[in-house]
Parts: structure tokens; sequence; C-alpha cells
């Protein structure tokens, strides 16, 4: 390596080892190729800084210091096979870069009632779990393998040209187990994993809408040698039979005998998450605005409800019936626009 490892991991020279993990997990992460798909120089940085981590590790560069810096070629060590090579990847894992379970979705459904009160609702989703009576180990009766000793690791040794390279890799007769089964659980059938459904308590959130999410850590599917995938909760609002929603507020139409707009009248209404008195004044059909009764964004503010005047009129009129009313209403209107 041409380049002093400790300038690549950004490190005074005679760092720790503690130190050089953490400056290598923190670039690492930053410039692994998964993150920077199709970035050339992400990945050759990547590859630079894992070659400098390898060089300061393996020749106890933390307590050296440059004067000892070693040749790269000492090692018969070519960063292209650990690169590429299967078993890089669970090394890898150690520094925070877990295998992890597939994520899976559950979609839910919330009435206007819901929202405007929230609390918490019971969801129900299927997922891949681990098996509850072997604990995911898929046997019944097992003993440790013989080959690695029960670590799951063995070293596998290449000469190269100029020495030799030894590397740790996954036991290829355990599987990286460390146990043979003897007996295969029956509940999971040696698999280590069951299908379960499954029932969680969820907090609504204040402002959720019509497509929102939120994420439940570890609640998706289960791995071999991981951690759980995601849970994705994709929240739906049911269409409700009276009102409308407009951004925050509510909107509906209260229909009214034509008596009732001429006289005037209280009643009480059914709201989301309660009721309300409204007045209708006498003759007044200008839409009626309850405050603070709407949705709720997610500061906890609440938008209004907006109810617009319908007047239901007599079915079945004739001439005569019209007549009657002229004689009522006496000369008749004429249509016109004015200003609000």
């Amino acid at each position: 390596m041409d380049k002093d490892p400790y300038d690549v991991l950004g490190l005074k020279p005679g760092a720790s080892e503690e130190e050089i993990k953490r400056a290598y997990k923190t670039l690492a992460k930053k410039y692994h190729p998964d993150l920077n798909p199709g970035d050339k120089k992400a990945e050759e940085k990547f590859k630079e800084i894992n070659e400098a981590y390898r060089i300061l590790m393996n020749k106890g560069g933390a307590s050296e210091g440059p004067s000892r810096r070693p040749d790269y070629s000492d090692f018969g060590f070519n960063f292209e096979d650990i690169f590429n090579f299967g078993p890089f990847k669970d090394f890898f894992s150690d520094f925070g870069f877990e295998k992890k379970g597939k994520d899976t979705r559950t979609d839910v459904t919330l009435t206007l009632d819901e929202l405007v009160t929230g609390g918490k609702k019971t969801i129900e989703f299927t997922r891949k779990a681990e098996c509850p009576v072997c604990k995911g180990t898929g046997a019944k009766r097992k003993h440790t393998c013989d080959k690695c000793g029960g670590t799951g690791r063995i070293n596998i040794s290449r000469r190269t040209p100029f020495s030799m390279f030894v590397q740790t890799v996954k036991c290829d007769r355990c599987n990286g187990k460390g146990y043979i089964i003897d007996e295969k659980c029956d509940a999971c059938n040696g698999t280590g994993f069951i299908t379960r459904k499954e029932h969680l308590d969820i907090q609504i959130p204040f402002g959720v809408r019509e497509g929102d999410y939120t994420v439940i850590e570890g609640m998706g599917e289960a791995i071999e040698g991981g951690v759980n995938g995601d849970l994705y909760v994709i929240f739906h609002i049911a269409k409700d039979d009276y009102y409308t929603i407009q951004g925050n507020n509510l909107r509906t139409v209260l229909h009214l005998d034509v008596r009732d707009v001429i006289e005037g009248k209280r009643l009480e209404i059914d709201v989301p998450g309660g009721k309300e008195e409204i007045e209708i004044k006498p003759g007044d059909t200008s839409p009626i605005i309850i405050h603070g009764r709407g949705l709720p964004n997610k500061n906890r503010t609440r938008g209004d409800i907006i109810i617009d005047i319908a007047i239901d009129l007599p079915k079945g009129m004739n001439k005569k019936s019209i007549s009657k009313l002229d004689e009522m209403f006496g000369e008749r209107s004429e249509p016109h626009l004015s200003r609000h």
C-alpha cells in the first residue's frame, strides 16, 4: 500500500485499536458500495479503507506506529479476494453491517373517529419468526461440530508466491452453526423458523393521512445469523358516510325542510368523536362552521367542520301549490349576483 494507513483512516500514528476500529466503521459505512451504487470513486475508497484497516490490525499498527508500517505484500493478501469473497460479509457484520431479514408491510384502515380521538389500535400481520420450541436452532437433538469445535469458523490457508495467507471462514460442515442436527425440531421441521400471526398495539399518530406510514423496527421477518427486518405499517382512511376530508377540515351537507329554514332550528348532529349542537337561524342558508372539531395535524391543532345547507323542497308540487306560494311570498325576485 503506497499510502500511510493511518492517513487513510484519518488517524494519528500510534492510534489505539479501539480508535482504529471506530474510524474504520465510520468510513466504511460512508463509502460502502451498497450506499453508493455506481460510484467508482466510493468503491475504490472503500477498498483503500479496508486495506488500511487490515494492515494496522494484522501487523500491530495500533502500537508500533508508522516506523513499522509494513509492505502490504508481506501478507500475501489481495483485497479483491476479500471484497468478492462471501465470508467477508461475516467479517464486516462485526462492524455494524449485519444481515437483515426481509422487511414486511401491513395495511391499516382508520375511521374518522379514530383519527380525531387517537389512542391505540391493534394490528394483525403474518411474518417469519424464530421457532419458539428450538430457539431458532432447528434441532430437537444436536451435537457440537467436530470440525470447528462449536465455533462455526475454520481457518483456510492459501499459499502465494511470497507467503502463506490464513483466513477464517464459515465452517462448511455445520454451515457456520457450530453444531450438527441429529433430530429435526418437529415444530419448524428443522428450519429454525415458523410462520406466525402477530397482534400488536400501535399508537395512532396525530395528523396521519392516507398513504402515510410508520416503521416498527425488528418486527419484520427473521433471518439466520442476522437481525429481524422491519415492519412497515401503511395507513388508509376509511370512506365516511357523511364527511369528506379537505386538508384538516371535514365537510358535510345538512338537508333541511324548507320550513326549518324559514323558522330556524336547533339540533344535535353526529360528528367524528362525538356530537355537536348547532343552530340554524331563520332564513339563513350560509354554511355553518364548527371550529376545532375537524382533523388534527401533527401539532395536534384541529381543523374545522364545515356544514353546507341544502333545502329539501316538497315533492309533487304543481301549479296550484306554486300559486299559493306566490300568495305567501309576494312578488318573485329575479336571480342576481352580488359581492360577498
